[in-house]
């Protein structure tokens, strides 16, 4: 009877002693200890998951490098000053120096040649020696002809392009800008009918001031062709030869007589 008694007891203590254990207060922390130490593994193991990779990365960056640029740099526009320059080219011809030429005296003038040039129009000045005010004349083409100028006299000329706006490039001669006209030959001066009661004569030449007459008779152009210098002899002058005479700084004097009998038959 007493042992079953001790037995008893000693269950009450061992119960007592497991309640204890499950409703002591200091039994808490450690099991909540022990359950934070497991699960802190799986935490730092989830962490690497939501990194993104880093080429995800540099994309993303160049992507937002790409974008920032796109808004504010501006936009990108097609030149067309190429196009532009191209048909002004084309257009205006050679600039100054581009263009040459070169200057052959032919009778009654002188011819002019192209050697470099552009399709277009060009310009001719040329003037006397002495004179300021230069004579202009165009023309189209690789050559060009100047006629009816003073025989043996130096002329200054100068050749140009004139582009679509009229300004002009000046062209390069292959010799110096002064030229000298040939000589005259008699035969290049004819006596011609041009008004009643005058002497005429005509030539391809320009003689207007080089010819003169016996007794100081001034000359006179023909009112029907410019070429043609007339010179109208007085009463003294009818039933004897009348002399016209030709002269020039470098050209030799040349001398025309007028027969009487056709000065009789001009009045």
């Amino acid at each position: 009877m007493a042992g079953l008694c001790c037995l008893e007891i000693l269950l009450l203590w061992a119960w007592i002693i497991v309640m204890a254990s499950f409703c002591s207060p200091a039994s808490t922390p450690l099991m909540y200890y022990k359950e934070v130490t497991t699960q802190a593994p799986s935490s730092v193991k989830s962490t690497p998951a939501s990194t993104p990779p880093s080429n995800a990365i540099s994309n993303q960056q160049d992507s937002q490098t790409n974008t920032s640029q796109n808004q504010t740099q501006p936009p990108i526009t097609t030149p067309t000053t190429t196009m532009s320059l191209t048909t002004n080219a084309s257009t205006q011809g050679p600039s100054s120096g581009k263009c040459s030429y070169t200057v052959t005296p032919i009778k009654t003038g002188f011819r002019i040649k192209m050697i470099n040039f552009t399709d277009g129009n060009y310009s001719i000045k040329y003037n006397e020696k002495g004179q300021s005010k230069p004579t202009p004349q165009s023309f189209s083409g690789s050559s060009y002809e100047i006629k009816h100028l003073k025989p043996c006299t130096e002329y200054e000329l100068s050749v140009a392009f004139i582009d679509t706006t009229n300004n002009e490039a000046s062209c390069i001669s292959s010799a110096e800008s002064k030229y000298r006209t040939t000589g005259i030959s008699k035969d290049d001066i004819t006596e011609v009918d041009c008004m009643r009661g005058y002497v005429c004569y005509q030539s391809d030449w320009d003689i207007s001031s080089s010819l003169s007459i016996s007794n100081n008779i001034s000359a006179e152009p023909c009112k029907s062709d410019k070429k043609k210098v007339c010179f109208k002899p007085g009463y003294n002058d009818i039933c004897t030869t009348l002399t016209a005479t030709f002269t020039s700084e470098s050209c030799a004097e040349i001398h025309l007589a007028s027969p009487v009998k056709s000065l009789l038959q001009s009045f």
